[in-house]
């Protein structure tokens, strides 16, 4: 019983990814949106150890 719970979880979830993927192939959200670039720049970088130890 075990084993087919597992499978279904895989088979439901595989389902649920490639569903979301051709969504967001159809849809293209964001397509269009402009954003200056002045507004992108200008932040400090942070490494990923930082984040990690400002949890």
């Amino acid at each position: 019983m075990g084993v087919l719970t597992v499978t279904y979880y895989l088979w439901t979830t595989f389902i649920a990814v490639v569903v979301g993927i051709v969504l967001v192939l159809i849809i293209k959200p964001g397509y269009g949106t402009h954003i200056e670039s002045s507004r992108l720049g200008g932040g400090q970088v942070i490494t990923s150890a930082d984040a990690l130890l400002d949890l």
